[in-house]
């Protein structure tokens, strides 16, 4: 059942994600375009170099913009599923509560990540050929910290592990803001500042403990770390450690939420 719900979202939202990703596409199309004509200096010191200019700040900006429209959208589908009309629905269908979370935030967390490759690939394009006489001094200083693939790997995961972590402050915003039944999306928006706020507060004070404890001078002088990259490695492992913890008490509490709720009801 939980590879039908996964399918069934896929469907719903697929696409909205693959309109979303073929403008994309074809703004990087055009900004290929753009370049390849600004190569030749024709734009130098005419309207068509002000509209380059123009286009070129429009892409930057539709850039940026449409990951958070990819992160809205499913903010908003995880409202619609649950806690609206259509959520009377999915609580009458013959799967647990954490199985719907589950394919929601395998979906979520799939559509963000191809979005983001999707976005980004232009950029990397062109500063792989721009930058390409830096390209062996790059990979020389990545061999001398020793960053390697097992680095790459931490890093990589670290981050799809925070995206995902991400999605369920999200959804448990929303659950904690359905108890405001006049202004739920204040609501919403409240929780997740509070628990935001409340979460770098206690990672400051966690950074100020360890500061003060001297633990990080003890490290350094005794040489735990023979290289940048041991460095990188170790705090990442950290860092995928802490996000699943905190992930997994925002879920718990979320679910407990979504059945109060559902009671209630």
């Amino acid at each position: 059942m939980f590879g039908k719900l996964i399918k069934n979202e896929f469907r719903n939202i697929g696409k909205l994600m693959l309109l979303l990703n073929l403008g994309v596409i074809a703004m990087h199309a055009i900004m290929l375009i753009f370049d390849s004509i600004e190569n030749t200096g024709i734009f130098a010191g005419n309207i068509l170099g002000n509209l380059y200019g123009t286009y070129v700040v429009i892409y930057i900006i539709s850039m940026l913009a449409v990951n958070m429209v990819v992160f809205i959208c499913f903010a908003s589908r995880f409202y619609k599923k649950i806690y609206s009309t259509e959520g009377y629905l999915t609580h009458t269908l013959p799967v647990k509560k954490s199985q719907v979370v589950n394919s929601m935030l395998v979906s979520a967390s799939l559509w963000t990540a191809i979005t983001a490759v999707v976005s980004m690939s232009y950029l990397v394009f062109i500063a792989s050929r721009r930058f390409e006489v830096f390209n062996d001094e790059f990979f020389r200083i990545l061999r001398n910290f020793e960053i390697n693939g097992g680095t790459v790997t931490v890093m990589v995961t670290a981050t799809l592990i925070g995206m995902i972590a991400g999605y369920m402050l999200v959804f448990l915003s929303i659950s904690i803001g359905q108890n405001w039944k006049s202004h739920p999306v204040l609501g919403s928006a409240a929780a997740y500042w509070a628990i935001t706020g409340g979460m770098q507060i206690i990672g400051v004070m966690g950074m100020v403990a360890v500061a003060k404890s001297g633990l990080m001078e003890k490290v350094w002088i005794h040489e735990f770390f023979d290289s940048p990259g041991d460095v990188i490695v170790t705090v990442g492992l950290i860092a995928i450690v802490l996000e699943c913890i905190v992930f997994a008490i925002m879920y718990v509490i979320n679910l407990m939420l979504m059945k109060r709720r559902l009671n209630l009801q």
